[in-house]
């Protein structure tokens, strides 16, 4: 099997959690004893289109005998028994799960869609996307950048479970025959119950967010702490409790693909920003709090940080192609010449 040497040019580049899927079913197969010269040479074929498939490589060859571990017969049968993405995704991810934790590279692979539950959901997003999932009660999911949730419904519950990111729900009705149960949002901070409704849903590293556009949501918060917001409402909920609370950005304006703001502080505007494009935007302390105004389009964040950064008398420094520091544009020079 193809073995590459791992180069420090690769902390500069970020495979998505779509190509480290591949990745690992390539090292599966080719370990299988019914691998195949035509698979090799599908391998190496895909393996060059791009520089990313190749770092995907590296990482996964640097788990060395944690995946050797694995019997690969047993890793390529999972992978044949469930052809569509989804269930490829979940059964190869959870397969490897036992020997990937631990480690240094285990830990990076664990992390590469912010947690290890969001690698194996349901649904997923990737960074920058946007997409519709349309449950089996009619139930329809907007899921904005870097979400993951699972879907739990049986005879008596509907329950989605929320892992990360953001979501705009617009509940179903439910049919004759299992008319009545309550559609529930299960996340780390708190359970909502819908009560005939449209709301949006946002996890934050601390805290998550409760925005009703139509009807009204029953919010528990993990200490037991229940409200109940209408149409119109935004609700924070934490481990501490619920409250209400109004926020500086339109909480909808990304399902058309916008960032609407009103006086964000710059440090708090970049976090929005850096949640549509791969790494880190951070900015001096001595600007974090400069008030930004303005809809952007969320489709190309670097066009938005130009854009910013002109208007306020900032400068960019792109320290690689990840990471973007903001500071206070240097006039120094400009004044001497003048």
């Amino acid at each position: 099997m193809p073995r590459f040497e791992i180069g420090s040019a690769d902390s500069d580049i970020m495979p998505d959690g779509t190509v480290v899927d591949t990745a690992i079913s390539w090292f599966i197969r080719l370990q299988g004893s019914s691998a195949q010269s035509q698979d090799r040479r599908d391998f190496n074929t895909w393996l060059a289109a791009s520089p990313m498939h190749q770092v995907a490589w590296r990482r996964i060859q640097s788990l060395g005998g944690r995946i050797d571990d694995v019997q690969p017969d047993i890793g390529l049968k999972t992978l044949e028994r469930a052809r569509d993405r989804k269930q490829a995704r979940r059964s190869a991810l959870k397969t490897l799960g036992v020997v990937l934790v631990g480690g240094s590279a285990a830990t990076w692979l664990a992390t590469r869609t912010q947690t290890w539950q969001a690698a194996t959901a349901d649904y997923v997003t990737a960074v920058g996307e946007r997409r519709t999932v349309t449950l089996d009660d009619g139930t329809e999911i907007v899921m904005n950048t870097d979400s993951a949730f699972n879907v739990r419904f049986d005879g008596l519950n509907r329950w989605v479970d929320l892992v990360s990111g953001e979501v705009c729900i617009t509940t179903g009705k439910d049919t004759a025959a299992t008319r009545g149960r309550p559609f529930r949002v299960r996340t780390e901070f708190g359970i909502l119950r819908a009560l005939g409704t449209r709301f949006l849903v946002r996890l934050d590293p601390e805290q998550g967010w409760l925005n009703v556009e139509q009807g009204a949501v029953e919010v528990t918060a993990a200490v037991g702490m229940r409200a109940t917001a209408q149409a119109g409402d935004t609700m924070r909920f934490d481990r501490e409790g619920v409250r209400r609370q109004q926020t500086d950005l339109l909480p909808s304006a990304w399902l058309k693909g916008m960032l609407i703001v009103h006086n964000m502080p710059l440090s708090q505007f970049l976090a929005e920003l850096s949640r549509y494009r791969r790494g880190f935007v951070t900015c001096d302390d001595a600007i974090a709090r400069l008030p930004v105004s303005g809809a952007y389009q969320t489709k190309d964040p670097d066009k938005v940080l130009a854009l910013v950064a002109a208007s306020q008398g900032l400068s960019l420094g792109y320290r690689t192609r990840f990471w973007v520091v903001v500071s206070k544009e240097d006039r120094s020079a400009y004044k001497k010449m003048t």
